[in-house]
């Protein structure tokens, strides 16, 4: 513990003694990624799927893709090497730089040690990095954070699905006691490569010899306490800033505003620096098993031209930073956003997509009420949100084998609720008796009849536009027909991920809400196209507050008056402590 504490303190030291060229290395790399990396990544993807006349890469098109267009899986592939490329430079840039700055040597030579980094690289190599890339970051992101992979994450509606069924719980569970074992055994891996010009290879057994016994434990436990403490530091920060803003929001204007901006960006400060010092003693944390040097308190000062580029780099951060927050703290026309209930349903009140939930959930005054519909047997359409009727009304058939009669002849049950399946007719006839608009989920499968979604508009377009609901698919063949079909529709494209800008004939996208964190860009570019953008499905009021800081356009939750209550309270222009309460709903601590 004695050395535990040191190394915290050496992390403290460095700090304090390299603030400034550390500040400058993270407002390069942020300036770098936001506004050079990210923009050509996302437009290199955009152009490669225009010119291949593909809208969307997903689960449904990626077979079809692989198969009639294998050169853009491979231009893909070669495009996430190149960001896997990125990724490997940046953190050998920063690790460069803490050891030069550790050993007390010039940060001068840092383009040259970089260079000599890539000589390890074999073509051979890179499916190895790339296996042990792919183990290691879920657990490296907590301390090495960079927006280049910010979706690589699993959906949390999977981890949601995985957490109420035993055996999959079991395996999600011992699958993250199995990355971070491995993360931690296999920790001094890039430091011995970069660092000792080690082969991925030997890097990962040396690694592995080194993190042996109970020394991965005693790492693991070191790093756990490192955010521990962070985290703490940071929500104390947090804590004092909003009460003492709360304190300046009782005096007269113009002081709150002006005390609100240098909070706001005293908190931004302190994120920054936390972020730093976390990443900082977990690299001397590791530095300590693979060199052990003591930490060179010697100052290094910036030569006249960094002092110029630091100076300017500071200056533009800085005025970004300001005018964003001035944008964000004057703005007094916060829109409410749309609440959805998700199939119908809210804080568990029934049995998902049946009537006598859509009752009780319309009491609640959601803007619309997602529910989902499939084509039966004989080409109607029954409302079921699963392609198995097994887990809500044990039966082990799909809703395309069944007739509309049998199916709605079906009990289902869940929550310790029962009710009847309901026809889309039944349903689409009681939402509009109780005046409740629909967001209605065309589920679209392998086993549809050709003219399905032909029928469907035939049959319900001009109801579905008389009476204002809404559609989305997951399948965008589904969403084009209907645009084809009906141009005036309301039509939604549902995404798992979003990987390129929008680009759609949807009238919006339904995304999901995990892989959207800190995305400004997709939903700005959705609205500067006139689209709008749901995000699904957010039940707590940290990630409600994410989504609404965003800006996004519809909340989709199984909690409507959660929803409501948070994002009312959101909206609220009358305290600048809670502008900046709903700000710290976005720093890591939360994420």
């Amino acid at each position: 513990m004695k050395t535990y504490g040191k190394q915290l303190k050496a992390g403290c030291q460095l700090l304090w003694h390299q603030l400034f060229i550390l500040l400058l290395y993270a407002a390069s790399i942020d300036l770098f990624n936001e506004l050079i990396a990210i923009p050509i990544l996302k437009g290199l993807t955009t152009f490669i799927l225009q010119k291949a006349e593909i809208p969307f890469v997903n689960y449904e098109n990626l077979l079809t893709i692989i198969v009639t267009k294998p050169w853009v899986i491979g231009a893909l592939i070669l495009e996430l090497l190149g960001i896997l490329l990125l990724v490997y430079l940046q953190f050998a840039v920063f690790l460069w730089l803490i050891d030069d700055l550790r050993n007390g040597h010039s940060y001068k030579k840092l383009p040259r040690q970089v260079i000599s980094s890539l000589q390890t690289w074999t073509w051979s190599a890179i499916p190895l990095f790339a296996l042990y890339f792919i183990a290691i970051f879920p657990a490296a992101s907590a301390f090495f954070q960079t927006p280049l992979l910010a979706k690589v994450r699993i959906p949390q509606f999977v981890i949601d699905f995985m957490v109420k069924k035993p055996l999959f719980c079991t395996i999600l569970i011992i699958s993250y006691l199995a990355i971070s074992y491995l993360a931690n055994r296999l920790a001094l891996t890039l430091p011995l490569t970069i660092l000792k010009g080690e082969t991925i290879k030997a890097a990962m057994r040396t690694s592995w010899q080194q993190t042996s016994g109970k020394t991965w434990l005693k790492l693991l436990g070191k790093l756990l306490l490192l955010l521990l403490i962070s985290s703490l530091v940071l929500l104390i920060a947090i804590c004092a800033v909003v009460i003492l803003q709360g304190v300046i929001d009782r005096g007269q204007a113009p002081f709150p505003f002006i005390a609100a901006n240098c909070l706001l960006l005293f908190l931004q400060g302190c994120s920054l620096i936390a972020s730093l010092f976390t990443s900082i003693a977990a690299l001397l944390i590791l530095l300590e098993l693979v060199d052990s040097q003591p930490l060179n308190k010697q100052k290094q000062s910036l030569s006249p031209l960094g002092r110029m580029v630091f100076s300017v780099m500071a200056a533009l951060v800085l005025l970004a930073t300001i005018t964003g927050n001035l944008v964000y703290l004057s703005q007094l026309d916060t829109k409410m956003p749309l609440i959805v209930s998700h199939r119908g349903v809210s804080d568990q009140n029934g049995v998902q997509n049946t009537l006598p939930a859509l009752i009780k959930t319309c009491k609640l005054h959601p803007d619309y009420v997602e529910m989902d519909i499939h084509e039966t047997k004989d080409g109607k359409f029954v409302v079921m949100h699963d392609e198995n009727l097994k887990q809500l009304a044990n039966v082990n058939k799909r809703p395309r084998d069944l007739t509309l009669r049998q199916l709605t002849s079906l009990t289902v049950s869940e929550n310790g609720h029962r009710a009847k399946i309901p026809s889309f007719d039944e349903y689409l006839k009681t939402a509009n008796k109780l005046h409740q608009k629909l967001l209605v989920e065309y589920k679209a499968t392998r086993y549809d009849s050709p003219d399905a979604v032909k029928v469907f508009e035939q049959k319900y377009g001009a109801n579905l536009l008389r009476h204002h609901h809404l559609v989305q698919s997951l399948n965008y063949r589904v969403v084009s027909d209907l645009k084809m079909l009906n141009p005036k529709l309301s039509v939604y494209y549902i995404q798992p991920y979003n990987f390129t800008y929008p680009q759609s004939l949807a009238n919006g996208f339904s995304m999901e809400y995990s892989t959207m964190i800190n995305d400004y860009s997709f939903v700005a570019s959705a609205h500067q196209a006139g689209q709008k953008v749901f995000t699904w499905d957010m039940n707590d009021e940290d990630s409600i507050r994410q989504m609404l800081y965003l800006d996004v356009d519809g909340l989709i939750t199984d909690n409507v008056k959660l929803a409501q209550s948070t994002a009312k309270d959101f909206v609220r222009t009358n305290s600048y402590a809670n502008k900046i309460l709903n700000y710290a709903s976005i720093l890591p601590l939360n994420e």
